[in-house]
């Protein structure tokens, strides 16, 4: 060029050090002269270290961000990485791991190593451990590491490398782990430049490891939002929804696009005040969370409780933007809560009214017994009259029957309690029915001169139904001795008849009346309408109880119509079931005097004294009959005589006896003697002890304490026409 005397033109050229590394030059060539002679080369060369690092950094940090944008996992990144390290600085040896504050640890999520693979060491004294605690990169060689090692400082994990360049990852502060290259060959391999390399990757990696962290908690929190199983909606600040997650649409019936820039007003069912909701919005207005019970309306139009949050986002200069509602359905909660309280003031109404009751049960106990008591201990008394000793006779007899009243209801609460009450139904004329209970009452309505009616529906011969007699009597003589009761001047009606498939029976009469708020009241147990009128006539407030169980028993029900002071009537609707057959009006048989001289031969069997010898006083004290009576004092005993003697009319069975009890009597005596009638008498009184006694062939049942009617009643059914 010189003898040429041409300009060499500017250029980068790479040049040997004098340790034998290269180094990249711009240089710059002038050819001078200045003795005219000799022509001199001026050569000027600008050292681009610097400047092609800074070029190579830029393009690899380009790349980086390339990767990351491109890449959708850290492990893809982290080849991204390595490749793009490779033309930079040795990277056989490459690592990346990340730091767990909890378990105190490090794992590592790239490790290729030639020598060694440690999936998981402590942090502690390791040299990633000590690039941690120094927050900075650190270059090390092979003697360095053996001298930090030996000043206890860190422990050797795996093959000690000749050169170990670590940089930590971090976030704004916070470390994530860190990156590591070494080498076991040469040390000179990683110098200042790598570690500018280094910690520019470092930088990238955390950047992104930070937004996928920061990505995944947002799409976790969003998937929960959306899978949660509480109701969020999210509003503007002026109330207008912008997002609903699917347990809202699942609640409330409103879809998101059905929602989305309504205000949540559209669940309003109008149950909070307005002044509630200007608290609400005030609360959340001023920057405060605000949490309440709402009652909401679905799309539907079906209420239901909500225990709702409602929080204020705030932006990063403090300004409310929207609204986040969380709202938990507690329909179900409030339910049962109501229930509870429901159930606890039932419990205490309940302690309430059988503390009554007993006080009642011992009050209408003891007043019967001190007249059956008191009048039996004055029959003594010497001089005393005739008229006075019936007199007193009627007063215990009056005051038994009251009494066993009381006890028999006591009794039956206790079976319908139990669930041990049973349905026997039979086929019956409910004219005839009607017409002995009328019988009865009516006795009783003419000393008080009430008039009282019966209004049948039916002629005779269509009147047969199918239902439970036994029961069916004690509602409707309940009710009517409620009626006989509770009316001091007007009528008393009782009737029946058929609507929409069901038989309805009805006792009306013109007394006190009833107040509609009490309606459900007295037909609960122990529960009277007023006091002072219980007080006054008596009772236990069982009646009404026991009539309206057993309607439900017999599938109906009872139902009151009635006003205070404007009388009652009270409705008994069961299903209609007519009898299979048609039947004709019946006349009565004449029976000749003769026959009812006629000697029968009676076989009591009864182990208790006592109760013969009242049977015996009741058949000499009916004179119009001729009576021959037998006792056997156990079942065997009375299977024994019937066996012997075949002059027998009738047998009266007790059913608890020794030696064999009744059932098995009444057996073995119908095998033998099948047209013998056996009349079970027991102070077993339920409608299942009747049928149990029949099964066994008893042909009829009649309960103790025996009435003297009844009994010869019975009798006379069996021994009519012998």
């Amino acid at each position: 060029m010189s003898e040429s005397r041409k300009a060499i033109p500017p250029a980068e050229l790479s040049l040997l050090r004098k340790d034998g590394s290269q180094v990249s030059v711009f240089s710059s060539h002038t050819i001078l002269n200045r003795d005219g002679n000799t022509p001199e080369l001026y050569c000027v060369d600008l050292d681009l270290t610097k400047i092609k690092n800074a070029e190579r950094l830029n393009r690899l940090q380009y790349n980086l961000i390339q990767a990351s944008i491109n890449t959708k996992n850290l492990e893809d990144l982290f080849e991204s990485v390595k490749n793009e390290l490779n033309s930079l600085i040795d990277v056989k040896n490459f690592l990346v791991a990340f730091y767990d504050e909890e378990s105190g640890s490090l794992s590592a999520k790239v490790d290729n190593d030639e020598k060694d693979q440690i999936p998981e060491w402590p942090l502690e004294k390791s040299l990633s451990g000590y690039v941690i605690r120094q927050n900075k990169p650190v270059l090390l060689r092979k003697n360095e590491i053996k001298r930090l090692h030996e000043e206890g400082i860190i422990e050797l994990f795996g093959t000690t490398p000749e050169v170990w360049l670590g940089v930590p990852l971090k976030v704004e502060g916070n470390i994530l782990g860190t990156i590591v290259v070494q080498n076991y060959d040469n040390a000179d391999v990683y110098d200042q430049t790598s570690v500018e390399i280094m910690e520019l990757v470092a930088h990238e990696l955390s950047i992104f490891i930070d937004r996928q962290r920061s990505e995944e908690k947002t799409n976790k929190l969003s998937r929960a939002v959306e899978q949660s199983s509480v109701s969020v909606v999210i509003t503007n600040r002026e109330g207008c929804i912008e997002y609903v997650n699917t347990f809202f649409t699942k609640l409330t019936g409103y879809r998101l696009e059905e929602a989305k820039g309504k205000n949540p007003n559209l669940l309003k069912s109008d149950h909070q005040s307005k002044a509630f909701y200007k608290e609400l919005w005030a609360t959340i207005l001023s920057g405060n969370d605000w949490e309440g019970e709402i009652l909401n309306k679905k799309k539907n139009g079906e209420l239901y409780w909500v225990k709702t949050v409602i929080s204020p986002i705030v932006s990063n200069e403090g300004v409310i933007t929207h609204f986040v509602s969380i709202e938990q359905d507690i329909s179900e909660r409030k339910k049962m809560l109501e229930e509870l309280v429901t159930a606890k003031e039932k419990a205490v109404e309940s302690d309430r009214l059988k503390t009554r009751f007993l006080n009642n049960m011992s009050h209408e106990i003891r007043t019967p017994m001190n007249g059956i008591i008191g009048f039996s201990d004055m029959l003594d008394e010497p001089g005393l009259s005739e008229e006075r000793r019936k007199y007193y006779s009627k007063i215990i007899q009056n005051s038994s029957h009251q009494l066993l009243r009381i006890i028999d209801d006591i009794l039956e609460i206790s079976t319908l309690e139990t669930k041990q009450e049973k349905t026997i139904e039979s086929e019956f004329c409910l004219n005839d029915f009607l017409m002995e209970i009328f019988s009865i009452f009516n006795l009783k309505s003419k000393e008080r001169n009430i008039p009282l009616y019966l209004k049948k529906g039916w002629h005779d011969d269509q009147s047969y139904i199918i239902s439970d007699k036994t029961k069916l009597n004690k509602i409707v003589s309940n009710l009517m001795e409620n009626a006989l009761k509770f009316t001091n001047e007007g009528y008393i009606e009782l009737g029946y008849y058929i609507e929409n498939e069901n038989l309805k029976l009805y006792v009306k009469d013109t007394g006190i009346g009833i107040s509609p708020k009490n309606h459900r009241k007295i037909f609960d147990r122990f529960s009277q309408e007023d006091r002072e009128i219980a007080n006054k006539h008596g009772g236990l407030g069982l009646g009404l109880s026991i009539s309206k169980e057993n309607a439900q028993l017999l599938g109906g029900d009872i139902t009151l119509q009635s006003e205070k002071g404007q009388g009652s009537v009270f409705l008994i609707t069961l299903p209609y079931k007519p009898a299979d057959k048609s039947h004709t009006n019946k006349t009565g048989e004449t029976v000749e005097d003769s026959e009812m001289n006629k000697p029968f031969t009676i076989l009591i069997a009864e182990d208790e004294e006592v109760n013969y010898l009242f049977l015996e006083a009741l058949f000499e004290a009916n004179g119009d009959r001729n009576y021959q009576l037998i006792h056997a004092i156990n079942g065997k005993e009375a299977v024994d005589i019937c066996m012997e003697n075949q002059k027998i009319d009738l047998v009266l069975m007790d059913i608890k006896m020794p030696v064999m009890n009744g059932h098995e009597a009444a057996d073995k005596i119908k095998s033998k003697c099948p047209k013998l009638p056996i009349i079970a008498q027991t102070a077993y009184s339920t409608e299942t002890d009747r049928q149990l006694a029949l099964k066994h062939g008893c042909d009829d049942f009649i309960s103790k304490p025996i009435h003297k009617e009844k009994l010869f009643n019975t009798i006379d059914k069996y021994l009519m026409g012998k």
